[in-house]
């Protein structure tokens, strides 16, 4: 380790230390910023005339201010055109910082010309440009932050601020670092990803820094490779990490155990086609996701759109849109796809265990508790809702959980004698003061794709209507399968095509891909064929229907609802359709009251029809046109 020393004449020299015989020595933490100095200027004797060596000089007038004789600065103690000593510099970086008698933090951008140290007032004069402050926004300064004993904040004037636990309070809030890790608590203390997070939203010049930065705060080492890229950066700091953990071989056979219980849910998601491209970027562009993403506290967004919508397509786009945040910013990303005619995938006691295990592999400083929480064996897995909840709400209260996403796909889909597990999730972000203190330190964010019900409007706090953007994507969609088949159409026939399928399919993406299927195998496409192929149902959309009729409309009372929306000339009002239907199922007028002042008929409703039918703007209509053909 090279380090400067303060000489009687003003003059810097450097000298070289080896581990067992390092002098005491104070720090620099700073931003670099033009002209600084480097190892070269100070060989060549050139430092003098260059803006940074003003850096120079006050930490090494500090330094002797309190005792030190020598002092360290990154901009010109490395040779960093010598690429093994970069290398050893970075990997030891951590522990120069920990082992510094006192480290000094130089802020260029926070000025304090008539800042008077004994000023009592509440509110310094420093402190709106010390939380803007760029120093605290850079990928290296985090671990020059945390790692040193003694951290003494100065302005550009070189006027002393305070140090670390005199100003964390305003540290704390500016950084998101827990006040126990600025106490100097070991960093072992602190879960994987809650350490991940710390340098979120910090930056460095080059991507593959933001990854390097971290070796100390999670005291692994490993070989710098510029030009990998952040993401092979990030997956290789994890290696290590995994590498380094004492547990390894307990935490490989639990999560054999996990594997073993957790159902198929990434095959269930992939069951799902990907988007079309262009598609469904409108999710992660809506002001409501973003809320969700910035939000610091939990929170539920839902996503609500007819049968055969896309909604599926949708929340498998988000889950790898979350998946694929991860390489930089590790959470927990849950989700699980129900599915109706799947004793599997409609059931909420196995989608309650895949939620758990999913936690629990990518949170393994939990895996301890693992077993208990799954079952004690591959073929013993646990099998009660309740447990298997209270284990779920325990784990997101532990503070190493921190945040997580889970996406639940399809809950309309659930069997009728299953547990309302959307209300058990949201209970978890809406009422978190049911769940225990201990649950509001950790965030747990849900996305639910639903069909839209009066009953899971009221209960949710955010809601995203997906139809109108629905449209959006199926004309985008549309017009370029349309285009596809160039030379079979003039300009004029295919605007007004794909006009009439966007119209015709009406926010139906699985009518407008059978459809375009179609069109694309027929031999010929003239006018007589090509109405016939519009206006006749796909075969595939009857045995949709014969699915869902047998699957959902089960009972009388069933029948005759859908029997009156098919015959009614204009689309019947909720309050309408009630009336009818006491006197079509001959209710005394006494019972017929009844059934109007029912505050949920449109959950009644759908619950007898399923997803054949949708309400809309309290009127009860047929999920589509086609259904009408059908039925």
């Amino acid at each position: 380790m090279r380090l400067l020393e303060y000489n009687n004449d003003g003059e810097f020299s450097l000298a070289e230390f080896f581990v067992d015989n390092i002098p005491p020595y104070a720090i620099l933490s700073h931003r670099w910023e033009a002209e600084e100095v480097t190892f070269k200027d100070l060989m060549n004797g050139t430092g003098k005339s260059r803006a940074g060596y003003g850096k120079i000089q006050f930490c090494g007038e500090q330094a002797r201010c309190d005792g030190l004789q020598y002092f360290w600065l990154d901009t010109c103690c490395i040779d960093k055109s010598n690429s093994t000593e970069l290398q050893e510099a970075i990997n030891s970086m951590f522990r120069w910082y920990r082992d510094a008698a006192k480290c000094y933090v130089y802020l260029a951008d926070v000025s304090t010309p008539t800042f008077d140290a004994d000023d009592k007032s509440s509110q310094p004069p420093w402190e709106l440009a010390f939380r803007k402050s760029r120093w605290f926004t850079r990928g290296w300064t985090l671990q020059e932050l945390i790692a040193p004993e003694s951290v003494e904040f100065f302005s550009k004037e070189r006027v002393r601020l305070g140090n670390r636990n005199s100003l964390e309070q305003y540290i704390h809030g500016i950084t998101g670092i827990p006040l126990k890790a600025l106490q100097g608590s070991p960093l072992s203390e602190f879960r994987v990803p809650e350490r991940m997070a710390w340098i979120g939203k910090r930056e460095t010049t080059r991507k593959e820094d933001k990854a390097y930065s971290l070796l100390g705060i999670f005291d692994v080492h490993m070989p710098l490779i510029y030009g990998e890229g952040e993401k092979n950066a990030f997956r290789r700091l994890r290696e290590e990490i995994k590498k380094a953990s004492k547990s390894e071989q307990t935490d490989d056979n639990i999560l054999q155990l996990l594997r073993c219980c957790t159902p198929s849910h990434e095959s269930h998601k992939n069951e799902n086609p990907q988007p079309f491209p262009g598609t469904c970027e409108w999710l992660i562009r809506s002001d409501e996701y973003q809320s969700l993403l910035r939000g610091g506290k939990s929170m539920v967004l839902w996503i609500s759109g007819n049968a055969a919508c896309g909604k599926s397509v949708q929340a498998r786009f988000l889950v790898e849109q979350l998946k694929h945040s991860q390489d930089s910013l590790p959470q927990p990303v849950l989700f699980y796809f129900f599915k109706q005619g799947s004793e599997e995938q409609s059931s909420t006691t196995v989608a309650l265990r895949s939620l758990l295990c999913q936690l629990l592999a990518q949170t393994t400083e939990l895996l301890g508790d693992a077993e208990q929480s799954v079952g004690a064996s591959p073929t013993h897995p646990c099998d009660s809702y309740d447990t298997l909840y209270n284990a779920l709400q325990s784990a997101l209260k532990d503070y190493r959980c921190g945040e997580v996403f889970c996406i639940i796909d399809g809950v309309d889909q659930i069997l009728p004698a299953e547990k309302d597990i959307m209300f058990d999730l949201a209970r978890l972000c809406v009422e978190p003061e049911k769940s225990g203190p201990a649950l509001w330190s950790n965030t747990f964010k849900l996305i639910f794709t639903v069909r839209p019900t009066r009953a899971i409007r009221a209960a949710m706090s955010k809601d995203l209507a997906a139809t109108g953007m629905i449209k959006h994507d199926i004309e985008l969609y549309v017009g370029e399968e349309v285009r596809a088949l160039s030379g079979k159409f003039s300009a004029e026939k295919e605007a007004l095509l794909i006009r009439q399928l966007v119209e015709r399919a009406d926010a139906n993406f699985l009518w407008a891909h059978l459809i375009l299927t179609t069109m694309k195998a027929s031999p010929s496409l003239t006018g007589a064929v090509l109405d016939g192929i519009i206006n006749d149902p796909p075969r595939q959309m009857d045995s949709l229907y014969h699915s869902l009729l047998r699957s959902t409309v089960t009972s009388e009372k069933g029948r005759i609802i859908l029997q009156m929306i098919v015959g009614s000339a204009t689309p019947l009002t909720l309050s309408e359709l009630n009336t009818a239907l006491a006197i079509a199922t001959k209710q005394d007028n006494k019972y017929t009251r009844r059934i109007e002042e029912e505050p949920d008929i449109e959950r009644t409703i759908q619950m007898l029809c399923g997803s054949l039918v949708k309400v809309v703007y309290e009127r009860v209509y047929l999920v589509h046109w086609t259904a009408k053909q059908f039925l």
